[in-house]
């Protein structure tokens, strides 16, 4: 999975960024907002906390854009920045009980009942995923989800690669049971 955030011109952009270019920050903002708020989404599971944070995490980072010292580092930077607000903001907050319609406009009964077996294994999976820590939840969601690799998530997250890969693993032997109940009723 190939993984653009911002145009070839990138360093331009960030130098002009953290020499205060407002037309920059926004451009940076429009180029990494959309995917900022899909991690924090799959690391906090609440979709007004991640609005918050990724809040929070564009004020740190237009605050904070003297301590970036090499632009081509921004990604990593940017991310590491994301995932410590997220880890910050929800242990501060309680998740929110959410409800959420399962019926949307389906066309015939069949549909409605592949909808709800959807929707439920979608449940049951961000159900799982909100059961594991903070740290290999974001492990995690930035592998699977986001497609990065060891590497780039011990830049994003400011750890070694392998503490990565043993969140990873630890996450993996956690959600294994359970995904495996999960495919085992599909295929009934």
């Amino acid at each position: 999975m190939q993984r653009k955030e911002v145009p070839v011109e990138s360093n331009d952009i960030i130098t002009k960024f953290q020499e205060g270019d407002e037309n920059a920050f926004q451009q940076l903002v429009e180029c990494y907002q959309q995917k900022a708020f899909r991690i924090a989404v799959l690391i906090v599971q609440d979709d007004f906390l991640a609005n918050d944070i990724v809040q929070e995490t564009f004020l740190k980072v237009y605050l904070n854009r003297d301590q970036l010292k090499n632009p081509s580092h921004f990604s990593s930077w940017f991310y590491r920045i994301l995932t410590r607000t997220a880890w910050e903001l929800s242990k501060k907050q309680l998740p929110l009980c959410k409800d959420e319609n399962i019926f949307q406009t389906i066309s015939s009964p069949e549909d409605m009942e592949q909808d709800i077996l959807q929707k439920e294994v979608h449940q049951q999976i961000q159900q799982a995923l909100r059961a594991l820590p903070y740290h290999q939840r974001t492990a995690i969601v930035l592998y699977y989800y986001e497609g990065m690799s060891v590497k780039e998530i011990a830049q994003a997250t400011g750890s070694m690669q392998g503490t990565v890969q043993s969140r990873l693993f630890f996450a993996r032997k956690k959600l294994r049971p359970i995904l495996e109940s999960i495919l085992k009723k599909e295929e009934r």
